[in-house]
């Protein structure tokens, strides 16, 4: 993945730019308010609402889950980098990756994961450009659905390295890993604004204190805890037929397709979204599944 990003840069040309996954889709019209969210109120980066999809066999539907709830009015519009740091980690949501970027701040983002290489975490590459993003400006979120996240395939970067970010962090046997991830951000960061690196790596360290401070807040939970296990075991001892009868019997209890559970989010958070992109998309995946069945 790495390699891709580096890739990836000499192909950026636009003035604005962000990642997607191969398996995934964007409302190409919540690209355009993206956009002009960033330029009206002079942001860095912008990312509209998501909805997590499943393709159901036995309803041979597209279902639709409400995701990413904290995505809702989300904002980082602090005026200095320490206090968008800050506001940032310690109320954290995934609202960097995947977000529309100035094609410069996204350039730098994916030439120092590259840089950074593969850790045991795969968390490294979402926390660093969350960092880079909060220190270089301004974001938001918009209340347009822009992002059909697909819970359809497992996560590639999962299978680099499984260790959630603050246990990674805090092993003292990370410790090489920890200040390469660290140095390389403060160093191109430093590049790029002409800041001192000391000031640049306390600013950082800080951010992180208050992050991990948040997860493992919400880790110690006894409650979460049971919930991590429990779907730990289950991808661990259920065969394929099984996971596809639970998935089965969610979709009956829950049964709404994409639409619908678009038009939910609508009535029930005024959630706006563009139908004719939304009905495109909701078809384009039915053609798609339908064809492997048959």
């Amino acid at each position: 993945i790495e390699e891709r990003f580096s890739y990836a840069i000499k192909l950026i040309k636009t003035e604005y730019s962000c990642l997607l996954s191969d398996d995934e889709l964007f409302l190409p019209e919540s690209l355009n308010s993206c956009i002009l969210e960033i330029e009206t109120n002079n942001l860095i980066s912008c990312k509209g609402r998501a909805i997590e999809i499943d393709f159901s066999k036995k309803f041979r539907s597209i279902l639709g889950f409400h995701r990413y709830k904290e995505f809702y009015n989300y904002s980082i519009l602090n005026s200095s980098s320490e206090e968008r740091l800050q506001s940032h980690m310690s109320n954290y949501a995934m609202v960097c990756l995947w977000s529309v970027m100035r094609s410069d701040t996204l350039k730098l983002c994916l030439k120092t994961v590259a840089e950074i290489g593969p850790l045991s975490t795969c968390t490294a590459g979402e926390i660093c450009i969350s960092l880079i993003t909060a220190y270089l400006g301004k974001f938001k979120t918009i209340n347009e659905l822009m992002w059909i996240r697909s819970r359809e395939n497992p996560a590639i970067w999962w299978s680099f390295g499984e260790l959630g970010f603050y246990e990674w962090y805090l092993d003292k046997s990370m410790k090489n890993e920890v200040n390469i991830f660290k140095q390389v951000i403060v160093n191109n960061l430093s590049e790029q604004t002409g800041v001192g690196k000391h000031d640049i790596l306390s600013h950082i360290e800080h951010a992180i204190d208050k992050y991990i401070y948040s997860i493992k807040q919400n880790e110690d939970d006894e409650f979460t805890k049971v919930k991590k296990l429990i779907f730990k075991l289950l991808l661990v001892i259920c065969p394929n037929i099984v996971k596809e009868l639970i998935k089965d019997i969610f979709g009956m209890r829950y049964k709404k397709t994409l639409n619908e559970c678009a038009n939910e989010l609508n009535k029930n958070e005024k959630m706006i979204f563009n139908k004719d992109d939304l009905i495109y998309t909701e078809k384009f995946l039915l053609e798609f599944h339908n064809q492997d069945l048959n």
